[in-house]
């Protein structure tokens, strides 16, 4: 994943680029389903309430569970982070596969 050109590593990386970019326009090249693809989005500095700056609001989302409703919901979301993790670029800053 990409803003700007510049590699984005994270949620957080993503969220920076975005609102350093408010009110002009910023290309995101992203990767779903093994396709790579880009868009360019301009943030709003003013969004709509309930409206993130790009129309979403990007964060974690917790609920309140016991202790033994959390371990069968700990290794789903593993899951789930480590399958959305494969989407980011598998090479180091010096362009050196990492994947192994």
């Amino acid at each position: 994943m990409e803003a700007d050109g510049v590699p984005v590593k994270s949620t957080t990386g993503l969220h920076d680029a975005i609102y350093d970019s408010l009110d002009q326009p910023i290309n995101i090249l992203y990767s779903r389903d093994g396709k790579t693809g880009e868009v360019i989005l301009t943030p709003r500095s003013k969004p709509p309430e309930g409206q993130g700056a790009i129309g979403i609001i990007m964060g974690n989302p917790t609920r309140q569970v016991s202790l033994i409703a959390a371990i069968p919901l700990s290794v789903s979301a593993t899951f789930e982070l480590r399958t959305a993790a494969a989407c980011f670029s598998r090479q180091d800053d010096q362009g050196t596969d990492i994947s192994r």
